[in-house]
């Protein structure tokens, strides 16, 4: 079980148990959301440079927090499905420790209190998917 005095101090609180819950975005972190077809390859890609990770198996994406508008200038085709959610947005947030879930959870957990993942590796490992991805 994660340790909450390892979180970082946010101004919108990550969700305590039981149950996932809406926060939004454009806050502390705008979220980066990724088919799960693409955002497992980018979740290996990534490995330790990656932050927490939260995935809806029932949606079946994929969503990365980053630094608020790190992401604005980005442009992937629209047949990625690459969403940047910043203000004005929302994302189901899972509990701090919930790691498996019929609902949403930490696909990758949040560890010694890193949430945020850095936005130019997040870019280019996305990148490098959707080219693989083409080159297929």
């Amino acid at each position: 079980m994660l340790s909450m005095r390892r979180i970082p101090v946010l101004r919108t609180p990550l969700p305590a148990r039981p149950s996932p819950e809406p926060r939004d975005a454009g806050v502390d972190w705008d979220a980066v959301r990724l088919p799960a077809y693409l955002g497992d390859r980018v979740l290996a890609r990534l490995g330790d440079d990656c932050g927490a990770v939260i995935r809806d198996p029932y949606a079946h994406l994929l969503y990365w927090l980053i630094k608020p508008g790190t992401a604005d200038d980005w442009s992937f085709s629209d047949e990625a499905q690459v969403r940047i959610l910043g203000k004005g947005s929302c994302v189901v947030v899972p509990p701090v420790d919930c790691d498996r879930s019929a609902v949403v959870y930490w696909a990758r957990p949040i560890v010694n209190g890193r949430i945020l993942t850095s936005s130019w590796p997040l870019y280019a490992a996305v990148r490098t998917v959707i080219r693989a991805g083409v080159a297929q």
